[in-house]
């Protein structure tokens, strides 16, 4: 695990919210929207699309952005999806090696990682490397987590 300076960014997808458990219903259906209209997102950074976490409101609502990074703010947004500019942060970075399952145990290392040294973590999260072909849960990923530092606990 290492801090980084992660560079601001924009990224072209599709906004969701909902609680916690409906997540996970809802998540699969966005992912598969996503896929299903990803050769309409032009000027991508990459072949490898990202889940963009900013925690949760007052009322227990999670929102969540996937999509495709893309070379800038200009261009044409396909129909129905969103593009917004995420800021330069530093950040907690590590790589997830492992099935979807493994996802959560990942970053709570993470967490645990950051509370060991003193630096306080914020919900926000990236994780980026997905593939259309891969979204299976039982295939192995390798995927790149980042975890937004807020300071350094003293």
């Amino acid at each position: 695990m290492e801090i980084i300076q992660k560079e601001a960014f924009w990224i072209t997808g599709f906004e969701v919210q909902a609680t916690f458990k409906q997540l996970w219903n809802r998540m699969p259906e966005e992912w598969d929207r996503l896929f299903a209209k990803a050769d309409l997102i032009h000027s991508r950074k990459t072949d490898t699309f990202m889940d963009i976490s900013f925690g949760k409101n007052q009322y227990g609502i999670y929102t969540q952005f996937i999509g495709a990074a893309v070379s800038g703010s200009e261009g044409v947004v396909p129909e129905g999806m969103q593009r917004i500019e995420i800021s330069a942060m530093e950040c907690l970075h590590h790589q997830h090696t492992g099935p979807l399952e493994d996802i959560a145990d990942t970053f709570g290392k993470m967490y645990d990682w950051a509370k060991e040294n003193d630096i306080n973590t914020g919900e926000f999260k990236i994780d980026e490397g997905y593939t259309p072909e891969k979204m299976n849960p039982l295939m192995s990923y390798i995927l790149k987590f980042y975890l937004s530092r807020v300071n350094k606990i003293n």
